[in-house]
């Protein structure tokens, strides 16, 4: 019995041991560059609570690497509203994301850009309260509830005809209220391998519901809520739930990997990982807010996805062309976010090289690529 204790209290001790402390290490920095990669098709299994675990990503494949930078935030748009921010980010469909390091907490207090649901217009979104992004020291079990919102207004003057025509009345000014609600969770941890390292890392577990609502002003009634009359419009104003699950460690500013998964079936739908130099991902650097299609795998075969990258909500045309300049493919895809994936069946055209290009909401060409079909 005191052999089987002895051999217990070792095997707790061994688990303490390999557990990580996340410390301000990981928390990025004004002048810092991360270097990220994503799979939109991942084939990795995520394990329950607990470790320490050994978990392999190394499968993990992407057709670019996405260039963050850390700014200092006087270089950013808005900075003149912010002066108690510390950097800035460029995001996804050039959206930029206001940081500031307070008390070992890397707090998001604002987001200036394309307002959410595409609406049409720009807009400076101050978070009250700044919602934490990461807490040192961090361990297994840390656990942390939050609850932020948004409350900004804009002249009638500034919004797009599109939207104005969706309501009976032209207001003065609309309001958009966002809320924010996260609740995260370091459920596990141990070593992670992806494609070129190997990480020491803490796993969180963040579960996220933002609500939008959008409001007119009228000075005969005041506020009024319309989001219901404006959802033909921009089509994205529902409450939006996500579920991820953030690896993270001490070695590297960037996550180790992001994995992002259906909040309801927790079935992975996609991993952005850390692009290491000397591994396997594709050295094309895309900078953030630099709007762009990619296709892979080209060459193609009989399937081929087009990523579609940084883009500002809307609806996007497709064309693909042959040599001799005849379109042969027009496909309209309405892009919801920054990043968007869509798969495209190409088993009817027949071998060769086709150009590819896109061209966004107003009729104007993105960009140009080469797309080579070839058949086994």
């Amino acid at each position: 019995m005191k052999y089987f204790f002895t051999l217990l209290a070792s095997a707790f001790s061994l688990s303490l041991m390999a557990q990580i402390t996340l410390t301000t290490a990981s928390f990025p920095q004004a002048g810092d560059t991360l270097f990220l990669a994503v799979d939109n098709a991942p084939t990795v299994t995520l394990t329950g609570p607990g470790g320490p675990y050994e978990w392999d990503f190394t499968a993990l494949q992407a057709p670019f690497t996405t260039e963050v930078v850390y700014r200092p935030a006087s270089e950013g748009g808005a900075y003149d509203q912010l002066p108690d921010a510390d950097m800035v980010v460029t995001l996804p469909g050039g959206r930029e994301a206001y940081y500031k390091v307070e008390n070992d907490e890397l707090l998001n207090i604002a987001l200036y850009g394309a307002a959410p649901g595409g609406l049409g217009f720009d807009l400076l979104m101050p978070l009250d309260p700044p919602l934490i992004e990461r807490k040192a020291p961090a361990q297994f079990g840390f656990s942390l509830i939050q609850e932020s919102s948004v409350s900004a207004a804009v002249s009638s003057e500034v919004l797009p005809q599109q939207i104005l025509d969706q309501l009976p009345i032209t207001p003065d000014s609309l309001r958009l209220r966002m809320t924010d609600q996260r609740t995260e969770f370091a459920d596990a941890y141990g070593t992670m391998d992806i494609p070129g390292g190997s990480f020491d890392v803490l796993r969180i577990k963040r579960f996220e519901i933002r609500e939008f609502h959008v409001d007119a002003y009228l000075s005969f009634t005041g506020w009024s809520e319309v989001t219901d009359l404006l959802g033909g419009a921009s089509g994205n104003l529902q409450p939006d739930s996500t579920l991820k699950y953030i690896f993270l460690s001490n070695e590297a500013k960037e996550p180790i990997a992001e994995v992002t998964a259906d909040p309801l079936t927790e079935e992975v739908q996609s991993v952005t990982f850390k692009s290491i130099a000397t591994g396997p991902v594709p050295t094309t650097i895309v900078p953030v807010g630099s709007p762009l299609v990619l296709a892979y795998p080209n060459p193609a075969i009989f399937d081929v996805r087009f990523e579609f990258i940084n883009l500002k909500p809307g609806v996007y045309h497709l064309e693909i062309y042959n040599l001799l300049g005849v379109k042969i493919r027009d496909e309209e895809y309405r892009i919801k976010s920054g990043n968007q994936v869509e798969k495209m069946d190409v088993s009817d055209l027949r071998k060769g090289t086709y150009l590819y290009s896109l061209r966004d909401p107003d009729g104007k060409t993105i960009t140009t690529k080469r797309l080579i079909i070839i058949r086994p």
